[in-house]
Formats: structure tokens, C-alpha cells, sequence
């Protein structure tokens, strides 16, 4: 007897796992089955076995004709009641209530094929009562040593509560799909719909069925087509996100419609919301933001208009009376040379006015050049001083490092004694004076260029402040807090322009009582300033100058023409450039320069200039303008440019420095 007991733990070690169905097996009366004892139960079958003890999915075995069920403690639990007394017994017996489906997929088995089942819905007795339970499984044949099917083994999952929460998924999403205000549709990679919501109807007329195997292309506005089609082979391809498109509804009118689509297997799923009311709000909306621009446009230009008409009336006012005056007979030379001098101050006022006006409205021609901006505000200290007086104390916050910007020179000066300006104004000349620098990325709200850092440069003063009613439109031309006799009103415009022109912005912060600080973000350029050693300019001869004086307007040209004669120079006038042309190549005595304006009818003073360049490039030529598109735009194209209005004095000291810059130029290109 201990001999035989030896010998049964021996064969039975495959039940050595230390858990509920091991201990089972190992002390079930094996004896009194068909299966006999463990140790000579086939080699197959003590592998199973030895499988399910050591697996947690349910997992059962059925062997030999009687398909005596043995199982391991994950099948234990889908017995239920069932376990423990299902152990060792038929499966018929065991699954009585459910055998006359289990018995046809039982006798495909043991014929040899493996059977597999997915969610097979089953009506159970495991707790004294029928329940219906869904289970996958697969049933698979277990051979013995001479190749016979000798056993089933089943590797089972229950999945009821899955199906139950599927059919719920599948439930709301039928809800979904019946009660949507939005279109849902099914397309094949092709455009053909698969399946349509009724929301179809409600939005373009069409029953789901009239448009179930249709394109979508034929529901869509025809000039919306060609790039639909591009956007549907996106949506085969991954998510879409929100497409708007014109759909065409039942009676031929439109319906805009915003489509996000994602592919599924073959498919494309789209859900489609109509945005036609909004779009049409939208519109309406921009109509009326469009007209409210508009009368605020008309309002400024009013005001702007009203703001240049006061102060160029002011200017005439005075050349006008200084010309009558100049006229009376017998005039004494002090009185002639008083309105002399009150006609010249009137004409530079305009044109200091004009300036500011261009500058504001950023179609000044600037003449961008690398500039240390630290340098040129250590260059404006001196003149800082007297300008502000002494009772106001000056802080400087500048750092050591090169601060490199790429702006106008003389519009940066402009615009920096304009802001001190301001400040001296505003504190009634006592108190104190900060003008800082400060590299940092772009601040928030910056309209100036994003990928770059950029230098702040903040002139703060401690004076009345400015109120947070009146702020917003400080920058507007002619608009000044100050007394009438205090300024026009454009300092502050013309550094808005300039910010602006320059690629930059400029903010201002203010509390009444406390003081105010404007601030102008310049980008940082990548060009340094480079200081090149000045070459020496050749005294230039100007006496006797040959000339080309290339004018449209009759006055200018005669005026021009009369202050050159008047210096001895010999003038050729040609009034547009096509006429300057045939001049330089038909007279004999090569020009020593010409002077074109910029704007003329035909050909422009900048193609006039290139070409002169091009044919003529020992003939220096200088442009001059009041305003031009042209150059507000592009620039003056390397060309020297000289602003109108301008004075005898200035003409002729401008064509000398040009003169002298181009020797200096051609002597240096030389071999």
C-alpha cells in the first residue's frame, strides 16, 4: 500500500499547484471514475492538466466517451453553484440546460476540427436560476498516443458585461445617429456615401435614402469641388479638422457646412454642422464693423484734415503778409530782411509738418543703416542738457553691450528728442528724466517682428500723467494734451510711424499724477555697426557744374534751373525722363550730374537712375521728392535722395557732397 501511494504522488506531481483545483484533483476518488487513477492517465491529458492548474483563464478539459470535465479554478468560477460537484463528471450532465447546443460543436471536435465562438450567448442554470450569459471560446481537439481525438480543451472568457456595455454603445450611438441636429455620414474612400442621419433632411431636403450610393460631390457647389476632393484624400489618409464647404440642398440653394472627419477600416466617418446662420451673422457683423471703420476712418481723416488746414492756413498766413509787406515801396532793409526771414521759418515749419505727417502715416522714404542705438543716445547727451533745462535731473539706464538695431539715423534722433520733448512738457520743467535700454523677447501684444529679440527703449518722466480716458489716443496726429502754444500734436504720431516703419512698436503707460513712460521695440539686428575709416573727399570744383535737371513741375524746374544759373552753372532741363535721356545721349559735354525728381509721368526718377547707372555710370545722379509710393515702399534704391522742399543753399550744397561722394567712390573702385 505505501509502494502504491509512492507511486500515485509520483504520477500526479503535474497537480503539484498550490491552489484551490490542484488540491481538488489530487484527493478526487479518480478511482471511481472511468479516468481511473492519475498515474495512468494518458501523457496528453497530464500536460492539459498540468496547463490549467498553472493558468488563470478558465480553462477545462473533457476526456474519453464519457467527456468527463476537468477544470481549473478560473472555470470554477463560471460555474458558479455548479463547482465543486461538476468535477469528474460528463459535460452533458454538467451543462445540462445548455447541451443541446454544446453537443453539435462537441461532435465537430471530436471529429477533428477546432471550433471558436465569439460572444455565443447562453442560457445558464449556475445559481437555481436561467440567466443569459455571453462567452468566446475555442474547443480544441486533444489526441492520444495513437492519434485518436481522445479530449476536448476549451479556453474560455465570459463577456457579458462587454456585450451588454457594446449593445448600450451601440444603443446611444443608433440615438446619436437618429437624433443628431448634425449630419453623421459614412463615405468610401471614393466620396460615395455609405450611410446618411436623418439630420439630412432637416438640413439639406434630401431623405438619408436619396443620398445612401451618390457622390458627395454632386451635393457640393461645383466651385467648391476640385478642393473637396483634395480634402476628402486628406481625410482617408488621418483626421480632418473643422472644413467648411458650400453644400447644395434639395431646392438648389447653398448651405454652408463644417465637416471634421477621421478614416475607420475602408471608411471615412464625417459629422457635418450647417453654419449657414452663422456665417451670415458673421457677415453681417463684418458689414457692420466695416461701416463703423469706416466712419471712424472719415472721422480721423476730419480731424486730421481740420489739424493740417489750421496749421498750413497758420503758415500761409504768415508767407502771405511777409509777400505783401515785401512789396510796399521804400521798404527798409531790416523790415525786408525780417519777412525774408519770417517766409524761409514759415517754409521750414511745413515742411517739419509734412515730415511728421509721413512719418505717422509710414510712407516716409527711410534710409535704414546698422546703428549701435546705445552710441546714438550716448551722441544726443549734449544736446539732452540745455533741452530740458536744468532743473530737470537726467537718469541714463544703457547697458556696456552693443545694442544693434537697423533704423533710419535721423528718424531715430527725430524720435527720441520728440519723446524728451514730451517728457520736459509734461513735468513744467522740474523733476525727473529716465531714458533706458533694454534687450527682451518680443512683450505680449507686440506688433512688431515675433522671431527676434528686440531692444526697449523707454524715456519715463515724473510728470502730470496722462488720464486712462484720453490714452487710447495719444498717438492720433494733431491730438496733444499740451496748451495750444505748446506743440502741433505729431511728436508722438511720428514715433508711432517710425516703430512702425522700422518693424517695430511702441506702448505707452501712464497714471496721472505719477508720470508717463513711452516705450519703442526696436528689433535686434544681426548687422553690427561698423565704424569704416573716413576717406578724405577731394575738394570738389562746383563752379561751372554741367547740369540735368530732370523736373515735371514747370515751377520747380524753373526755380531750380534760376538758382543753378544764378551760380554760374550751365542747366539742361528735360521735364520727364525719356526727354533726359536723349539729352545725355546727343549732348556733346558729359553731365557732371544729374537731379531727376521721382514721381514723373512715364518713366519714374528710380528707372531714370538705373539706367543712368547701367549706360552712364561716370555721371553721378541724385533723386529728389516731397512723397513718393515708390520710395515709401522700397526705398530709394542707393540713390542719394534729397527731401523738398529744399533751399538754393542746400541744393547746391547736396550736389557737391554727391559729387564729391561719387569720385570718392569711383577712386576707390578703381584697379
Amino acid at each position: 500500500m505505501l509502494m502504491e501511494h509512492g507511486l500515485a504522488s509520483a504520477a500526479s506531481s503535474f497537480m503539484d499547484d498550490q491552489n484551490e483545483m490542484a488540491g481538488r484533483l489530487r484527493n478526487h476518488p479518480w478511482c471511481d471514475t472511468a479516468l481511473g487513477l492519475p498515474q495512468h492517465w494518458p501523457e496528453a491529458l497530464r500536460t492539459l492538466v498540468g496547463v490549467m492548474l498553472g493558468s488563470d483563464q478558465p480553462m477545462f478539459t473533457a476526456w474519453g466517451p464519457d467527456r468527463l470535465m476537468l477544470y481549473n479554478d478560473g472555470y470554477a468560477q463560471v460555474l458558479g453553484n455548479k463547482h465543486p460537484a461538476a468535477l469528474g463528471r460528463p459535460c452533458r450532465d454538467v451543462w445540462a440546460e445548455i447541451w443541446p447546443m454544446l453537443a453539435p460543436l462537441f461532435q465537430r471536435v471530436f471529429e477533428g476540427k477546432a471550433v471558436h465562438e465569439a460572444d455565443m450567448l447562453l442560457s445558464l442554470d449556475r445559481y437555481g436560476y436561467l440567466e443569459d450569459a455571453y462567452f468566446s471560446f475555442s474547443y480544441t481537439p486533444v489526441r492520444d498516443a495513437a492519434g485518436a481525438v481522445a479530449g476536448l480543451f476549451c479556453a474560455c472568457r465570459e463577456t457579458t458585461l462587454e456585450v451588454a456595455v457594446n449593445r448600450r454603445v451601440i444603443a446611444e450611438r443608433e440615438l446619436l445617429w437618429r437624433n443628431s441636429q448634425d449630419m453623421l455620414v459614412i463615405l468610401d474612400d471614393a466620396g460615395i456615401f455609405e450611410a446618411v442621419n436623418p439630420a439630412a433632411a432637416r438640413i439639406l431636403g434630401w431623405q438619408p435614402e436619396d443620398m445612401t450610393g451618390r457622390s458627395v460631390f454632386d451635393f457640393i457647389h461645383p466651385d467648391d469641388r476640385a478642393d473637396a476632393r483634395a480634402v476628402l484624400a486628406q481625410a482617408a489618409q488621418g483626421p480632418l479638422p473643422a472644413y467648411e464647404v458650400r453644400f447644395l440642398d434639395k431646392g438648389n440653394g447653398v448651405r454652408w457646412m463644417s465637416w471634421v472627419a477621421a478614416p475607420q477600416g475602408q471608411s471615412i466617418y464625417a459629422t457635418g454642422r450647417d453654419i449657414s446662420d452663422a456665417k451670415a451673422q458673421a457677415e453681417a457683423l463684418r458689414q457692420v464693423e466695416d461701416r463703423l471703420r469706416h466712419a471712424q476712418q472719415l472721422e480721423a481723416i476730419g480731424k486730421l484734415t481740420g489739424g493740417v488746414a489750421h496749421d498750413f492756413n497758420n503758415l500761409l498766413t504768415v508767407i502771405r503778409g511777409s509777400v505783401d509787406l515785401l512789396q510796399r515801396p521804400g521798404l527798409a532793409e531790416a523790415r525786408r530782411q525780417r519777412y525774408t526771414a519770417a517766409i524761409a521759418e514759415a517754409a521750414d515749419r511745413a515742411s517739419r509738418l509734412t515730415a511728421q505727417l509721413l512719418a505717422f502715416a509710414r510712407r516716409q522714404a527711410l534710409k535704414p543703416e546698422p546703428l549701435d542705438c546705445r552710441m546714438a543716445l550716448h551722441a544726443l547727451a549734449p544736446l539732452i542738457g540745455p533741452l530740458v533745462g536744468a532743473d530737470i535731473h537726467i537718469a541714463w539706464t544703457i547697458p556696456d553691450a552693443p545694442c544693434p538695431i537697423l533704423v533710419d539715423h535721423g528718424q531715430f534722433d527725430t524720435t527720441i528728442i520728440n519723446l524728451i520733448v514730451n517728457a520736459r512738457d509734461a513735468m513744467a520743467g522740474r523733476g525727473a528724466l529716465t531714458i533706458g535700454v533694454e534687450r527682451m523677447p518680443p512683450p505680449a501684444g507686440y506688433d512688431g517682428e515675433r522671431d527676434r529679440d528686440c531692444f526697449a527703449i523707454a524715456v519715463t518722466d515724473t510728470g502730470c500723467g496722462i488720464p486712462a480716458d484720453i490714452l487710447p489716443s495719444v498717438f492720433e496726429p494733431f491730438f496733444t494734451t499740451k496748451a495750444k502754444t505748446l506743440g502741433t500734436g505729431l511728436g508722438l504720431s511720428q514715433a508711432f510711424g517710425f516703430a512702425k516703419q522700422s518693424g517695430g512698436d511702441i506702448a505707452i503707460v501712464s497714471d496721472v499724477g505719477s508720470g508717463t513712460t513711452v516705450t519703442i521695440y526696436l528689433p535686434v539686428s544681426a548687422d553690427q555697426p561698423t565704424v569704416a575709416a573716413a576717406r578724405p573727399l577731394d575738394p570738389v570744383d562746383f563752379a561751372g557744374a554741367n547740369i540735368l535737371l530732370v523736373e515735371d513741375d514747370a515751377d520747380v524746374r524753373q526755380f531750380a534751373t534760376d538758382v543753378l544759373l544764378d551760380l554760374d552753372h550751365s542747366v539742361v532741363a528735360a521735364e520727364n525722363g525719356h526727354r533726359a535721356l536723349e539729352h545725355l545721349s546727343t549732348t556733346a559735354t558729359p553731365f557732371d550730374i544729374v537731379l531727376s525728381d521721382v514721381m514723373m509721368p512715364g518713366m519714374t526718377g528710380l528707372e531714370l537712375g538705373a539706367t543712368v547707372r547701367a549706360q552712364y555710370p561716370q555721371t553721378p545722379i541724385v533723386l529728389t521728392s516731397g512723397y513718393s509710393d515708390v520710395l515709401a515702399d522700397g526705398g530709394a534704391a542707393g540713390f542719394d535722395l534729397l527731401h523738398k522742399p529744399y533751399s538754393a543753399a542746400q541744393l547746391v550744397a547736396f550736389l557737391k557732397t554727391a559729387i564729391s561722394h561719387h569720385r570718392a567712390a569711383s577712386a576707390t573702385s578703381a584697379p
